[in-house]
């Protein structure tokens, strides 16, 4: 498990999913690549464009979140893991299964919040939908849990 896809959204479920990437990176000397996507609305452009990354100088309504992103990743470079952020504009499964195949990841370790049957039904599950479509192992922390689930 050399390379991690970390996708994070800055919800109380980052904590558990850090520490099992941590986990994994440590055990494995892996890379961390830690994502964030920042949705696009298919409302406002009419259609849903090809995911892309977003570099300094980011936008303006996009800097708490890439601030925020650099950060972690100094916390855990600090603690002598290897870490690649990265702020990714597009559909988020998407975004998460585009970065996981570019990297050839070996390993995505995500969090799930758990909304509900008919919150998934409507909205649809980040975590299901990248568990349907992954190209490598899927390692989904339960919310209030460090425990995962791993999908071969």
């Amino acid at each position: 498990m050399r390379k991690i896809v970390v996708p994070v959204d800055f919800s109380t479920m980052t904590e558990d999913v850090l520490e099992m990437a941590k986990l994994f990176a440590g055990t494995f000397t892996g890379e961390i690549y830690l994502i964030h996507v920042i949705r696009t609305d298919p409302g406002l452009t009419g259609y849903l464009p090809e995911p892309r990354e977003l570099h300094e100088p980011v936008p303006e309504s996009c800097a708490k979140t890439y601030f925020l992103l650099q950060d972690q990743a100094r916390q855990l470079r600090y603690s002598g893991y290897q870490v690649f952020p990265c702020l990714i504009e597009g559909e988020i499964v998407a975004s998460i299964l585009d970065k996981a195949r570019s990297v050839e990841a070996e390993l995505i370790i995500m969090g799930a919040h758990n909304k509900g049957a008919l919150s998934r039904i409507f909205l649809g599950s980040v975590s299901e939908g990248v568990l349907r479509k992954a190209c490598c192992p899927v390692m989904v922390i339960p919310a209030g849990s460090s425990r995962g689930y791993v999908h071969p």
